[in-house]
């Protein structure tokens, strides 16, 4: 059985933020439900789009593999492809908070990198935890604009953990440990 998603306008708006031109016009995503005895994801985070020509491609963009190696032939791939790397990066998804020294900067990411429209449902639904009330009075700011000042906003690193955990609870995913902000757990949420 699958599930077809009609491409939404949210998703226009995150593309455009992520500077992503969109070449489709009757784009369509297709999610495989999970077989017997699997969990199935309340959400997906790789989305297949069809375009006109009949050939898929998933938003966000996949790491190029030995199989696909150009962007070329991660934009133009068949259905069947594009449901199974789709299935199977989604089946795999978790998110995880990564630190890296760039020159005498730490740098905090979350990765894979949150969708602006995951951030913005985590703004919305309830009250965010202390460490995000800062980042979601910004988003949801930006997010009424309609405009966002750039695509990659820096984590610190309790902002970051907070924000993995609530992702991978979006998802349906148990959160792996993390140590990078020890008073996590001490604040009221």
């Amino acid at each position: 059985m699958a599930f077809q998603h009609t491409f939404h306008a949210k998703y226009f708006v995150t593309l455009l933020w992520a500077g992503i031109a969109v070449a489709a016009t009757s784009c369509t995503t297709t999610t495989s439900s999970k077989s017997a005895g699997t969990t199935q994801l309340p959400r997906t985070y790789w989305k297949v789009f069809q375009k006109d020509n009949g050939t898929c491609y998933l938003i966000p963009r996949p790491e190029l593999t030995p199989e696909y190696p150009t962007v070329a032939s991660i934009n133009n791939l068949s259905r069947a492809d594009a449901d199974a790397w789709a299935a199977r990066l989604n089946a795999m998804l978790q998110f995880k908070v990564e630190q890296s020294m760039e020159g005498n900067t730490l740098m905090v990411r979350i990765v894979p990198e949150p969708l602006l429209e995951d951030i913005i449902d985590l703004c919305r639904a309830s009250k965010p935890h202390p460490f995000l009330e800062n980042r979601c009075k910004k988003e949801l700011a930006w997010a009424a604009r309609g405009a966002r000042p750039d695509i990659y906003m820096q984590y610190d690193a309790c902002e970051a953990a907070v924000m993995m955990r609530s992702l991978n609870r979006l998802y349906g995913i148990t959160s792996p440990t993390t140590n990078v902000c020890p008073q996590i757990d001490q604040v009221a949420k």
